[in-house]
């Protein structure tokens, strides 16, 4: 707040600062009296930014900040004024509003002059009006100057941007879709008319639009590259075609179109434009061919689009001339001579001699379908290759696919030092899987020592390990893996010697008919030789997979056992979706800053034996949770949290169709087991044939559905809500699963009796044991989950007749389980 001050105050003030040195008292004295003192407390403004100044002013004490603010709000600090300094001379000179907000750093005294006054000032002070001119002239040459710089600088990083980004100088490619194309750019290249582009993202509207500009006649004029949705502010269109007031600045005039100089504007996602600049650039190209427009939309129809945001705005100029370019998954002809481009690229770029692709490689490439990005998907993924290949060899195992997953909330708990120590100290999985593994071995042996009847080892086998693990799943993820005796043998193994042996690609891309046909093979020996009583079978069963377990370690790279063939683990995997933890990434760090791949391929230390890149896990159904990756990972961008149970099967990205597909074995190959007591009393001497023929003809017929059917779809983006939909089973499978082992282990649990009475007599309402009892609740919870699951991804399909079947699978399977349980 202002007030007149004494004269003497004032006078005494005016005196002490130098711009007021050898001025006649007189002369300081007349000053005083057409003055006033204003003091400003901390962050008091006195200038706000556009205001048109009545006053001038000079900081007699204290410190006052000069600022603007950027695009986004930001504060950008420009100056400090302190004792002596001044502002608004300009301003009151030219008319022109403030540039600038000014406010108090810390406590302050400014002397102000208003209009009149400051005008009697320059009068009486001849050198001050010289100073003010001199600055004046001095601002002017600097606007100039900036104004010069910044256009300079807006054409060199678009320059900058579409060297960066233009990574092919020719279109690549033997497909017929390519071969066409090429004639079609030679008729473009001729005219000038405004051109559409659309695709799938990835698909190389970029690409096509510069060959276009290079083949045309201005190929020696600028080729700029907009972001439309940079423009969704831009209302007016003042940043794309420059601005409409005739009042504006010489730096507000700048525009992509000035850029342009007559070359090319080339516009991505034209349909995020506002509706003013959409309307200008119609004008524009309505009345001018002086610049080229190209435009580029991942909308087949973005005139529809345009239309319905924007009514009555007609797009038909603009959208004449279409091109579409079809995605990499319909012209794959395309990937070989693609492939042998970006392994050239990507080897120079990282200073290693050319590699070449082996053949494995070269077929798991073919067959991807490159859903994400296209041909800049395929280009990530050999540049991905090239950092992790050390030889001259490109594996199928450096080759990486899939989609980066953004990072969801959960509380992490790695936060907790004492567990990222176990970790990083090796303790954990580690110090357990190696106890875990000697107990396995005295097992083996004591079912030797103890003869064929041990009732501690079927105790501890059936009736303990079994449904434990199962329920450990559904909590902990994959922590039964981390830890398993199989995984410590195939390791130790491994660590001795590996062939390194090439793992066959159709186990790779069918692992799920292995798993499927090894589940239902180890089902049928447990069922049909009643194991759980017999101690050498089950040693057999257990030596068994230990083999199979060694030998896939002594011949193959990393644990494929565990991802491809295991089919307990594969029971693991799939009961982990229903988690309360998860192993993921932080995702913006994995982008930004990994280049070393630590956590695929190691450092010191082995990389992850499920030969996976933790940035592109969305599920927890192929971790084994060794925390490797945590220990090799150099940024500390793992993340192991805790999250809303079973929130991956209704928001997976990469899909599992393999592991989808055997939740189908998994839910009916229950179904024989439980019939087999029924078999047995209707037909006690042709049971076993009875039993075998309904067991491996429901397999049989699985198989051949999956085989048919499901075989065809599994990558189809189309498909993805159904393969969810099938996961969407999963509760209700693995409580089908565990009512299972409780009924065939758990003898004891039924015969201990459950009766609920009522009332002063004691009347009974009903009688069950404790193990129907059980089971009745382990359903009713997995119904009653697989129906949230369900209704979370229903949805997605849309469909009335596909949501009444999927109800109706749930609830008949629960029924059917209930009638043999």
């Amino acid at each position: 707040m202002a007030w007149q001050t004494p004269e003497d105050l004032i006078y005494k003030t005016l005196h002490d600062l130098n711009l007021f040195k050898g001025i006649p008292s007189e002369h300081l004295h007349a000053i005083s009296k057409d003055c006033t003192l204003k003091t400003l407390r901390v962050q008091d403004p006195i200038i706000y930014q556009l205001e048109v100044l009545r006053n001038f002013f000079i900081v007699s004490s204290g410190e006052l900040e000069v600022y603007t603010t950027d695009e986004n709000g930001e504060k950008v600090i420009l100056d400090r004024l302190l004792s002596g300094d001044y502002y608004g001379d300009i301003c009151l000179l030219t008319g022109e509003p403030s540039p600038v907000n000014i406010s108090a750093v810390r406590k302050s005294q400014v002397i102000i002059f208003d209009d009149n006054a400051f005008q009697r000032l320059i009068h009486l002070l001849p050198n001050l009006s010289n100073r003010i001119i001199k600055t004046l002239s001095s601002q002017l040459q600097k606007v100039n100057l900036e104004n010069t710089a910044a256009k300079d600088k807006q054409l060199a990083l678009a320059t900058f941007m579409l060297e960066s980004r233009s990574y092919l100088n020719r279109l690549v490619g033997q497909s017929k879709f390519s071969k066409v194309l090429r004639h079609k750019m030679d008729d473009l290249a001729k005219h000038s008319e405004p051109l559409l582009l659309t695709g799938e993202k990835g698909t190389g509207k970029l690409l096509i639009a510069n060959l276009i500009h290079r083949q045309s006649k201005r190929k020696e004029l600028p080729f700029i590259v907009v972001d439309c949705e940079e423009l969704s502010q831009d209302e007016e269109g003042n940043k794309l075609l420059g601005p409409l007031s005739k009042t504006s600045t010489p730096l507000d005039q700048f525009s992509y179109l000035d850029l342009a100089q007559r070359g090319t504007l080339y516009l991505n996602d034209i349909e995020l434009l506002p509706r003013g600049a959409l309307l200008r650039l119609l004008e524009y190209v309505n009345r001018s061919r002086e610049v080229r427009i190209i435009m580029a939309s991942l909308l087949n129809n973005p005139s529809q689009y345009i239309e319905k945001r924007f009514p009555g705005v007609t797009c038909y100029p603009l959208f004449r001339n279409g091109l579409y370019l079809e995605p990499l998954r319909n012209r794959k002809k395309d990937i070989p001579e693609l492939l042998k481009h970006f392994v050239e690229l990507k080897c120079t770029k990282h200073n290693k001699e050319i590699m070449e692709l082996a053949p494995d490689a070269v077929e798991k490439l073919l067959s991807h379908d490159y859903q994400q990005s296209n041909i800049q998907e395929l280009e990530e993924i050999i540049d991905r290759a090239v950092i992790l290949t050390e030889g001259k060899v490109i594996e199928a195992d450096s080759i990486i696919l899939g989609e980066v997953t953004r990072s969801l909330t959960g509380y992490n708990l790695l936060n907790w030092q004492f567990f990222k120590e176990l970790i990083q100290q090796q303790k954990w999985p580690q110090r357990a899987q190696l106890l875990v593994t000697i107990i396995f071995l005295s097992i083996l042996l004591f079912s030797y020592i103890g003869g064929n009847d041990n009732p501690f080892i079927s105790l501890l086998t059936w009736k303990v390990m079994g449904p434990a693990i199962i329920i450990a799943c559904l909590v902990l993820a994959r922590t039964a893996c981390s830890i398993c005796p199989f995984s410590q043998l195939a390791s130790i193994a491994q660590h001795l010697k590996c062939f390194e042996k090439h793992f066959p690609a159709f186990l790779t891309r069918y692992y799920y008919i292995t798993i499927g046909f090894l589940f239902s093979l180890i089902l049928w020996y447990e069922e049909y030789f009643v194991i759980k009583d017999s101690t050498y079978l089950t040693s057999l069963l257990l030596i068994a997979i230990s083999l199979a377990a060694i030998t896939c370690g002594l011949l193959f790279k990393g644990h494929v056992w565990c991802r491809y063939m295991c089919p307990l683990g594969a029971i693991f995997a799939v009961s982990s979706t229903l988690s309360v933890v998860e192993l993921r990434t932080k995702t913006d760090i994995c982008q930004n800053q990994c280049m070393s791949f630590n956590c695929y391929k190691g450092n010191s230390r082995s990389g992850c034996p499920m030969l996976l890149h933790a940035m592109y896990i969305d599920s927890n159904i192929n971790c084994k949770l060794c925390f490797k990756c945590v220990t090799n990972c150099p940024n500390d961008s793992i993340k192991f949290s805790l999250r809303p149970p079973g929130r991956e099967i209704f928001m997976l990205s990469n899909v599992h169709g393999g592991f989808a597909v055997l939740v189908i074995f998994f839910a009916f190959m229950l179904i024989p087991p439980l019939t087999m007591e029924s078999i047995k009393a209707h037909y006690p001497f042709q049971w076993k044939l009875l039993f075998n023929l309904f067991y491996w003809l429901l397999f049989t017929l699985l198989l051949v559905i999956v085989v048919a059917y499901v075989k065809k779809h599994l990558s189809s983006k189309y498909f993805t809500p159904y393969l969810r939909l099938s996961l969407g089973f999963t509760p209700l499978i693995a409580a089908a699963n565990i009512s299972y082992q409780l009924g065939s282990k758990f003898d004891e649990l039924k015969v201990i009796s459950l009766q609920l009475v009522y009332g002063i007599g004691k009347q009974q309402l009903f009688t069950t044991n404790a193990c129907s009892f059980l089971q009745t609740f382990l359903m009713l919870f997995g119904l009653l989950w697989t129906l949230y699951c369900l209704f979370r991804i229903l949805p997605q399909i849309r469909h009335k007749g596909v949501t009444i079947t999927a109800v109706a699978s749930a609830l008949g399977y629960f029924a059917l389980l209930m009638y043999f349980l």
